[in-house]
Parts: structure tokens; sequence; C-alpha cells
């Protein structure tokens, strides 16, 4: 199925939460693409009954503990209950690798060969969309790869394959437990006074009311994972570091959802001025345009902002009208309306019952 009926899916699954599903997911594991592999263990390490489930999964072998990412085995080998602890222990003994020095010195050797950067691309959107944005494609969850001030293909390959040597506090993960039990694992992309924000290995959001957070604690890994050298081969790895040095060389295209400033907009019948998502230009993290719902989404940081451009013949007073929808979880942060760069309106985002409402 197309990537928004898998990401319904996902939705549905976490919602609902129907018994039968770590089984399903298990069983369908060998045909999921690398950003649904992501998913799904979120989705699993999310809940006590699913987390078991799915090391019983690794124990049959309907899931082959190599595949499962540093950070989700790390997350398992530190859990809080001891059976769980135990099992991963006994499952990862093997899967580790114990000195990725070593494995990066039998490697040093893909630095030295001639990448495609066009076949680069295509690894590119096969295996590192679900948390890099690069030329308008993929996900801000990581860091921009067109900013990187370091492009040689000894940095790249090391960033590649032990994602853990260097890590910017900004992009540690975090584990926080809610009150109601759930588990949410990711970085931290936001906070207010009322919630967090943390962006999770498949690029979603979730915002957490502060007062919903029992406890939090940072994992000291990056939510990268590693072992990217048993899913590509050297030339595939050559390739990507040729694409990846070749970012930020040219214009980037502009972030999807960003509408040129020149749509102006001007009064209609009436004197009404209709400010539509579609006619506006959109600046920050993940903020985007959302055209089947003609609508703004993603709004996650204090950052994110919409901009009309408007033609008025005569200057006057006018009513300002806005629809939204947000969920009880990501009320509480502040709005504001600028004019010229100067506040006329502000106040808080109320919660309409869900972000469908």
């Amino acid at each position: 199925p197309p990537p928004a009926v898998r990401e319904a899916a996902f939705a549905a699954l976490e919602r609902a939460r129907p018994p039968g599903t770590p089984a399903a997911l298990a069983k369908c594991w060998g045909a999921l693409p690398p950003a649904d592999r992501t998913r799904t263990l979120a989705l699993l390490l999310g809940r006590d009954d699913w987390t078991s489930a799915l090391l019983s999964a690794i124990e049959s072998g309907d899931i082959a503990a190599n595949q499962i990412d540093a950070a989700s085995r790390a997350r398992l080998l530190a859990a809080k209950d001891p059976a769980v602890k135990d099992r991963a222990a006994k499952l990862f003994s093997s899967a580790s690798d114990a000195d990725r020095g070593e494995m990066l010195a039998a490697h040093a050797d893909i630095a030295s060969l001639k990448g495609d950067p066009a076949a680069g691309k295509t690894v590119f959107a096969a295996v590192c969309v679900a948390c890099h944005l690069a030329e308008g494609t993929g996900n801000p969850v990581g860091p921009d790869l067109a900013a990187l001030t370091d492009r040689s293909p000894d940095s790249l390959l090391t960033a590649i394959l032990d994602p853990n040597r260097a890590i910017e506090d900004k992009y540690l993960n975090y584990t926080i437990t809610t009150t109601s039990g759930d588990t949410v694992f990711g970085l931290v992309a936001d906070e207010s006074a009322n919630s967090l924000t943390i962006r999770q290995a498949d690029g979603s959001a979730r915002a957490i009311p502060r007062n919903e957070i029992a406890a939090m604690a940072s994992t000291g890994i990056s939510l990268m994972p590693e072992g990217f050298e048993k899913i590509l081969t050297k030339p595939q790895l050559a390739d990507l570091i040729a694409y990846l040095g070749g970012l930020g060389s040219a214009t980037p295209a502009p972030p999807k959802g960003n509408i040129d400033m020149a749509a102006r907009v001007s009064p209609g019948k009436g004197g009404v001025v209709e400010l539509r998502a579609s006619r506006c230009r959109l600046d920050g993290e993940r903020i985007e345009y959302m055209p089947d719902y003609d609508a703004i989404g993603w709004w996650t940081s204090e950052r994110d902002r919409a901009q009309w451009t408007l033609v008025l013949d005569r200057p006057g007073k006018y009513q300002v009208e806005w629809e939204y929808s947000v969920s009880p979880e990501a009320a509480g942060n502040a709005w504001m309306i600028e004019i010229g760069g100067k506040e006329v309106l502000s106040g808080t985002v109320a919660s309409t019952g869900s972000w469908e409402t």
C-alpha cells in the first residue's frame, strides 16, 4: 500500500491497540521497508505486553536479532523489568558489535571508492528518509545534512557506520514514561511551559503534557541506529557518501509546503480576506502544507510560522476568525498573529477534542 495508507494504519493501531497486533506485525516483518520497521519497533516497545511479544518473536526467529537497531536494543537492555532485561541480554549478546572501531577499519576502503551521487540518492530514499531531510525529501528528525561542515568521505563514513561516536546533545535519545503507562522514545524536538514534543524515530511527533510525564531519562545514545554495514554493500555506501558530499553545493529545493510569497491575497466579496493554507509561505522545522485537507500541519515549534502577503486598498479594522483543530495533549501552547512584524493578537491554543475535529 502507499505510504499514506501505511501511516494511517500505524496510527490506527496505536490508537486502538488490538490484541493481535504484535503477532501480525511479526508475521509481515520481512516484507516491511526500513521506515515501517522503525515504526513497528516503536509501536511494540510502547507497551510492556507488546514488548514481551516482540522478544518472543525474536526468540522464535520471526524477527532476526541483528535487525533490531542499536537504540531499540539499548532500550530493551535497560528495561526496568528484570525479565525483559535478562531476555534481551541473551538475545543480543551475539548480535551486538563489541568493537565498532574494528568494523570501521574493515570498511575504511569505502572512503576511497568513487561513488555515483545519483545512485546514492536512491539509497538515501530507501534507508535515510525516515529521519533525514535532503532536497525536500524526508523527515527533519536528525541533523540537516545540507548544513554539514565536514563532508569528507572519512567523516561521512564514520557518521553513518558509528553514529554514537559523537552526538550533539539535541540529538540524544530520551525515554519518557507517562502516567498512563505508555513509553515514548525519541528526541526532544520542542518544549513549552505545558508540554514536551518528542520526535520519534519514524519522524512522527508526539506532544506530551508535562503533568502526564511520570519519568524521563536520556539513553545516552543517538536515535540513528548502528548496523548500516549489514544492510548496505560497500558500493552502496560509497554512492550514499557521494550523494551526501554534494548536498549544499547547489541551491536546495524549498521545504515541502512552501509557497512563493508572490502569491498575494486581496479582499474578496464584502471586503473579506480569506487566508487559505495553500496561499502562504511556511517557515520552520517541520511545519508543512497538507493538500489533502488544504490545511497547515505539524506546528511543533515556536519557530514555525505561516506568512501571507496582503494587498489592501485602504486601512481599516478587521475581525479575525481562524479554524483549527488540536488534540488535548497538544493544547496549551501559545499562538500569535503579527502584521508587519508587530504583534496584534495572541492567545493560547485550546483543545478541539482531536486533530480531526
